[in-house]
């Protein structure tokens, strides 16, 4: 679905830039570290990187923007991400070299979909597609503990919580993250509403 706030053109030079960045980031952040290629941190920044850059190419090359609910789902992606790297590792969030990938991209990806993703021209259902990707982490955090024995991080050991709790969390950690979609959402359309309104005062002035 096309987005009419600004044009392709413009929409797919601003994607291939911010693209380039959070690909740089990812190689510098995780070169030195590519056995934990498996952190939610390197597969989300890589995601909307991808995104990014998928639809700055079908923007430049065939007139058409890349479906709506994949920005969505990298903007969400993203803010789950800060929250809860800020929630329960703010000084290795805030004060470390990565930084770049805990905070600097996910802001500029909130910025991207504000500015150039309009939430009008879709459904309050698309929200539900934010839910695919993290949800599917979830279980792979708990299948790699129970296998291993082990964590990926240090405040979610899945082999310390019953199943009944790790229902419960999920559960949680779901509705959350709709919340947030659906908030992106709303916050997207409050955007291009405003837009709108101040280009139809503009055009009466005129």
């Amino acid at each position: 679905m096309k987005d009419f706030s600004f044009s392709l053109k413009r929409k797919a030079v601003i994607a291939t830039v911010c693209s380039a960045v959070f690909f740089v980031g990812v190689a510098v952040g995780y070169i030195p570290k590519l056995h934990r290629c498996y952190e939610m941190t390197f597969l989300s920044n890589t995601f909307a990187a991808t995104v990014l850059l998928c639809g700055a190419v079908r923007m430049a090359f065939f007139g058409k923007d890349i479906p709506h609910f994949l920005y969505l789902c990298a903007a969400t992606l993203l803010a789950v991400v800060v929250g809860i790297c800020v929630s329960f590792a703010p000084v290795a969030t805030l004060c470390s070299p990565s930084v770049m990938l805990h905070l600097v991209n996910p802001v500029i990806m909130f910025a991207f979909y504000m500015s150039m993703c309009d939430a009008r021209v879709v459904k309050n259902r698309v929200a539900f597609t934010a839910l695919i990707l993290p949800c599917a982490y979830y279980l792979f955090m708990i299948v790699f503990g129970r296998i291993t024995g082990e964590y990926i991080y240090p405040y979610f050991d899945p082999n310390r919580f019953t199943p009944t709790l790790l229902v419960v969390f999920g559960i949680v950690a779901g509705c959350v993250t709709y919340v947030v979609s659906r908030l992106l959402m709303a916050l997207s359309r409050r955007v291009h509403n405003k837009r709108l309104k101040s280009q139809e005062l503009a055009s009466e002035e005129e």
